[in-house]
């Protein structure tokens, strides 16, 4: 429903275009984040946990915990699907293996050599967020005044040099302006039906 919307609303879709242009260019090679670094860490050491024992539990919280999440569900696939095929691989042009690869061991060697693809893929996931942040603003705009405002507050948001620059970076900058505006999103949605469930 929500996708038929925005397909009917070309002025909004050409705003979403030019924020997801401006958000997915340049995701890699980029300068690290000096944030970056240690989220990512963390984030794949979450992953880790989660696939060898259902440990959900991030064991850092100096970002708030909701990042890690985010950043291993996008390495999760990607660290199952390696581990999966290097098991695959081990068993059928090995002779010599009767035990099947531990997955710590695999891990280690994992994150070296797939830490530009998950990190590309975790930066993805930032610029996505950006998108959204695009869109929830120009509702904002349309709920408190009229689509002209909508229009104009997503598009100054979709080309803000730095908003676009932090879309780029794994850090809580972005998630956290998703939360700020889904919360005056939701308080402009009570303010007009005047119930309290928003």
């Amino acid at each position: 429903r929500l996708v038929k919307k925005i397909k009917q609303n070309k002025v909004i879709l050409l705003i979403l275009i030019v924020a997801i242009l401006l958000r997915f260019t340049g995701l890699w090679p980029n300068v690290m984040n000096a944030d970056e670094a240690y989220i990512e860490d963390k984030s794949w050491a979450l992953a880790h946990n989660l696939i060898k024992s259902l440990d959900t539990n991030p064991h850092t919280f100096k970002y708030g915990s909701l990042m890690f999440y985010l950043q291993a569900i996008g390495a999760v696939p990607v660290l199952l699907i390696t581990y999966l095929v290097e098991i695959a691989n081990t068993m059928i042009s090995s002779t010599f293996s009767s035990r099947v690869l531990d997955f710590s061991l695999f891990y280690d060697t994992a994150v070296r050599k797939y830490a530009i693809t998950l990190m590309t893929i975790g930066r993805a996931e930032t610029a996505a967020i950006g998108v959204v942040c695009v869109y929830v603003t120009y509702l904002i705009g349309k709920n408190l005044f009229n689509k002209k405002v909508g229009y104009i507050s997503a598009i100054l948001l979709a080309i803000a040099p730095i908003v676009v620059r932090d879309s780029h970076y794994i850090t809580t900058d972005i998630l956290s302006v998703l939360g700020i505006l889904v919360s005056i999103l939701f308080l402009t949605y009570m303010m007009q039906t005047r119930k309290w469930k928003w």
